[in-house]
This record gives C-alpha cells, sequence and structure tokens, in this order.
C-alpha cells in the first residue's frame, strides 16, 4: 500500500544517507542507541532482528503496542506485516508448483476459471511468472488497493480479481491494463500478486490462508502467524503527524488480504526468513526444496513501466540497493500502510538477514528514525564473527 509515498520516501532516504563512521561493538551499545530512536518521539513502536539461516544475533522491541494504555511492544507482539505478506505468496507459489499443479511459465489462462487477457495485445499470454516478476501488464491501482480492497472484506480473492481483470466484471477496464505487452516492463500490482494468491486456491481447493498455514506457518511453528481479521492482532496503528504526535488509525479487513493483511511477530517472521535464507529448511523443517528457493530468488533486471528505472526483481522476492541507508544490495521485501512500516531483507554475500517491524506509518517526518533503527542494526552485524 502506498506506493507512491514510500517509492518517494526511500528516495530521500538514499540522497540524505552517510556511512556509519564507528561501528556498534556491543548489545547493550546497540540497546542504547535504539532505545534512544524513541526519545525522538515520532514512533511509537517496534521490533528488529539481526540473524543468519540457523541463529539470530540479536532481537528486541522497543516503545509500546498500544500507546493509549502504554502497553509494551515485546516480540511476541503480533502486527499486521504489509506487502512483506507477498513473500508468503511467493513460497506458496513455488509449493504449487512442486505440487505439479502448473509450471511457471504456463499461461495463466489455463490454469483460472475466467480470461484475463490484456487488451492491448490480446493475442499474447500473460504466463504465472509475469505476474510473479511484475511484469504482467496488470497496472498498479489506487483505487483497487486504497478504496475498494476495504469497502468489500468479505469478498474472495477469486471474485475480486474477476471483477477487475475479467472482461464480464463489474469493474473491468481497459485502462487496467498497460498499453505494453506482458514481460516487458515492470509494474508493481498488488491485483497481480492476489491473483497468483487466487490461482492457488482454485488449484489447491483450499481457501489461501489456509494453503499458507498447511504448509508453510504449521512446519516452521508460525503459531501466531495468520491474516488480520479484525480481532487478530496484538498492536494499535498509529500515523505520524508531528513530534509527539500522533493519530490512532483502525485497521482493517481487506479483500485482497494475502498480499499485505498478514499478522505475525518479529520471532516468527524471523523463523520464516531463515527458511529461505537456508534453501528451503529451518530446523529439519522443510517448506521447499533447494531448487525451488534458487529459482524463487534469482532475480532478473527490469525496466520500470512509470519511469525507466532498472531494478532486480525474483519471484516476488526484489533486491534493493542501500535500504534504510545500508550499503549494500540485499533481498527480501518492505512494506506500509497508514499506521504500518515494515522491511525484511538478507544480505546473500555476509548471510545477515535483518527485519523490522513497527505500527507508526513511515511519513516525511519521520523515515530518519527508521534509518537510524536499520542503520544501527547493520553496524552491529558489521562487528559480528559469522560462521
Amino acid at each position: 500500500m502506498m506506493k507512491k509515498v514510500l517509492i518517494a520516501l526511500l528516495a530521500v532516504l538514499l540522497s540524505t544517507c552517510t556511512s556509519t563512521k564507528q561501528l556498534i561493538s556491543t548489545e547493550i551499545e546497540l540497546e542504547q542507541r535504539l532505545a534512544g530512536v524513541l526519545d525522538y518521539q515520532r514512533l511509537t513502536g517496534f521490533s528488529v532482528s539481526i540473524f543468519t539461516k540457523d541463529s539470530v544475533i540479536y532481537q528486541n522491541a522497543f516503545g509500546y503496542s498500544n500507546l493509549e494504555t502504554k502497553v509494551p511492544y515485546t516480540l511476541d507482539t503480533k502486527q499486521i506485516i504489509a506487502s512483506i505478506s507477498k513473500t508468503t505468496i511467493a513460497v506458496a507459489l513455488m509449493k504449487g508448483q512442486e505440487l505439479g499443479w502448473y509450471q511457471l511459465d504456463d499461461p495463466i489462462n489455463q490454469h483460472l476459471p475466467f480470461k484475463v487477457v490484456n487488451p492491448h495485445f490480446p493475442e499474447l499470454e500473460i504466463t504465472i511468472r509475469n505476474l510473479a516478476r511484475h511484469t504482467s501488464s496488470i497496472k498498479y491501482s489506487e483505487e483497487m488497493t486504497d478504496h475498494r480492497c476495504y469497502e468489500y472484506p468479505e469478498m474472495g480473492i477469486g471474485e475480486f480479481t474477476r471483477s477487475y481483470l475479467a472482461k464480464e466484471g463489474k469493474w473491468y477496464d481497459d485502462q487496467n491494463f498497460h498499453p505494453t505487452p506482458a514481460g516487458e516492463l515492470g509494474d508493481y500490482s498488488n491485483v497481480g500478486a492476489t491473483l497468483i494468491a487466487y490461482l492457488i486456491e482454485y488449484k489447491s481447493g483450499m481457501k489461501f490462508s489456509d494453503f499458507a498455514k498447511k504448509y508453510i506457518f504449521e512446519p516452521l511453528a508460525m503459531e501466531e502467524t495468520d491474516y488480520f481479521e479484525g480481532n487478530n492482532s496484538d498492536a494499535n496503528y498509529y500515523k505520524y503527524l508531528a513530534q509527539n504526535s500522533f493519530e490512532l488509525v483502525a485497521a482493517r479487513k481487506d479483500g485482497m488480504y494475502p498480499n499485505g493483511s498478514q499478522v505475525s511477530t518479529i520471532k516468527e517472521l524471523t523463523r520464516f526468513c531463515q527458511a529461505v535464507m537456508n534453501r528451503g529448511t529451518f530446523q529439519a523443517n522443510t517448506i521447499l526444496t533447494t531448487r525451488s528457493v534458487d529459482e524463487m530468488l534469482e532475480v532478473s533486471r527490469l525496466r520500470k513501466s512509470m519511469d525507466d528505472e532498472i531494478f532486480r526483481q525474483g519471484i516476488l522476492w526484489s533486491t534493493l540497493k542501500n535500504p534504510l541507508g545500508i550499503p549494500r544490495e540485499m533481498i527480501g521485501h518492505n512494506g506500509g500502510d497508514v499506521g504500518v512500516y515494515t522491511m525484511m531483507y538478507f544480505d546473500p554475500k555476509t548471510g545477515i538477514g535483518y527485519i523490522l517491524l513497527s505500527n507508526t506509518g513511515m511519513a516525511e517526518g519521520n523515515h530518519v528514525s527508521f534509518v537510524s533503527i536499520y542503520k544501527s542494526l547493520w553496524s552491529f552485524s558489521r562487528t559480528r564473527k559469522i560462521r
């Protein structure tokens, strides 16, 4: 959500961030640095994690999950993780391929009960891989993402995507598609990601959330992880207004829930990322084969349809240079909404992952706080001896 705002803010971050001159060498110093972020009074609460594929280097939580009643934000606080949720769709997609239901280069219309065709190129097929690399030519739609998905929270994801993408759909319009062929240009699409989730739902005969629970959450003992239903989040969510001024915002059920409404804790999300970093296995529990993980994380250089920027995209996982000021290219995902900001990335070269979850949305006035947190994690990790 809030894709355009996040793009603009990240551009500001990359232009203003400088390298860390003195590394943080002790946990006490790191904790002091992170706790000090709250003194700026621009965040309500957050949790962090630094880890390798088989060990946790550092985890902690700061501030409040409920600012009004002063309930602390803890390592067990469940909150919405926004678009990091798409990494679960990616793992589920690869699992479906392992189960023999489809191949990523299959046309999507071989596996859906309704037709999805770009009207500008009706003779060209859109493939599953196109969807997963955000090159499907399905437009990013603020109307769908920021309005209708909340107006119709009980609508099934099959009906939702059909309404927008199928010619007989009540929200269908030729302008829902780019005038460029699938596979040529990239445009981040929540609708496309939700269509992947529905494809899995249709092929499996299971609700997507049940599929994710059976094949991902349960094997990794992610007992607190699910999708937002209105009463299964511990955190309140806040919009930053000004220093020490926050507006409580209501979390809402989402008609396209798989793409951004996953609820998890810092501990369980770390476990999920560790399984991916370990090529599909965490503590003898396997969610994907190594071959599937390698294919999922293999990135291609693509050109965005909006501004011709070159980016590197895997199967819903993407690379980012200098995420929140860390001078490395890492792979993962971020997420944001009015009252949420999250980042989950790992560095394939160093084998170190970093997660940040906050119940305060990123805004122009508080982005420096997020930069300070993430750069502090990176500074501390550089002093660790990783085996």
